[in-house]
């Protein structure tokens, strides 16, 4: 039990207890600088990521621990508070999950990241969200009273078999789908993302794919390539998917450029078969 008062939230709500595999972490900012496109500030809630997806930069680019990321959360109890004050003197785009998921499981039981959300209602500031988890739609009461706001759902591949393999802690496909497809029914503006695009998981039937994401009703998909990290190929060869055929083929085109050119250029095709807009991440 926490039992310092860590202004933890902006109604001023006492501390939670912390979930197991949570720890408390206290930020001095809860707007940083982002050096993301279109994103001037990110808002982080929890440190780590329990989706333990294998292919995730955050690790690397944090220069965190990457066999503690998904285990032990940390959770900026103090973050919307600070948040309050910040949003104050910084103006501009906040990127809410540019480097953990705001909705991961933690966020059920804790709604730090709602917290947020209503502070910046409340200040009306252009907002970004990016998640992999259908618990977004929860907060959609909270996105139509602002006044810009976009829905981002990561969806990297159709096939539920692959694409455990690569995600082993996010919801299926489908239900992420099924998010996105709430998310546009409601008037929210939501964006596929196919991010990162892995090569025998991202293509496989990718018609049928593009089909699925179509179906929503969203009218929008990003595509971001995969950024290899010191470290990333050896979990990617410890995969049960990984046998000596799908590992030649993977590694002739993981990180390659030529391979995702000719991914786009079919993402690029489909997507006007289908009346959606296709962009490029970053």
């Amino acid at each position: 039990m926490i039992t310092r008062d860590l202004d933890s939230f902006a109604d001023g709500a006492a501390p939670p207890t912390m979930p197991k595999g949570a720890r408390v972490v206290e930020c001095k900012n809860a707007l940083s600088r982002s050096m993301l496109p279109g994103l001037d500030y990110a808002l982080n809630p929890y440190v780590g990521c329990a989706h333990d997806c294998h292919y995730c930069f955050a690790p690397a680019v944090l220069s965190a621990d990457r066999l503690k990321w998904a285990k032990e959360i940390g959770v900026r109890i103090n973050l919307p508070g600070l948040l309050a004050k910040d949003v104050t003197r910084k103006k501009g785009t906040v990127g809410l999950g540019t480097v953990t998921d705001p909705y991961q499981p933690i966020e059920r039981e804790l709604q730090l990241t709602r917290k947020c959300l209503e502070v910046l209602k409340r200040a009306d500031r252009p907002l970004s969200v990016l998640t992999k988890s259908p618990l977004v739609t929860r907060d959609i009461d909270l996105f139509k009273g602002m006044s810009k706001v976009e829905v981002g759902i990561t969806i990297t591949g159709h096939d539920e078999v692959l694409v455990r393999q690569f995600e082993p802690g996010p919801p299926s496909p489908q239900v992420r789908l099924d998010a996105i497809r709430e998310l546009c029914k409601e008037g929210i503006e939501a964006y596929v993302m196919i991010g990162p695009v892995i090569p025998l998981v991202s293509d496989a039937d990718i018609e049928t794919f593009f089909g699925m994401i179509a179906s929503t009703g969203v009218k929008r998909v990003m595509l971001d390539r995969m950024r290899l990290r010191p470290g990333l190929m050896d979990r990617f060869h410890a995969l049960p998917v990984m046998t000596p055929e799908f590992r030649r083929t993977f590694d002739l085109n993981v990180g390659s450029s030529d391979f995702f050119k000719n991914f786009y250029l079919e993402a690029e095709r489909l997507c006007s078969r289908h009346g959606m807009r296709l962009e490029q991440a970053f």
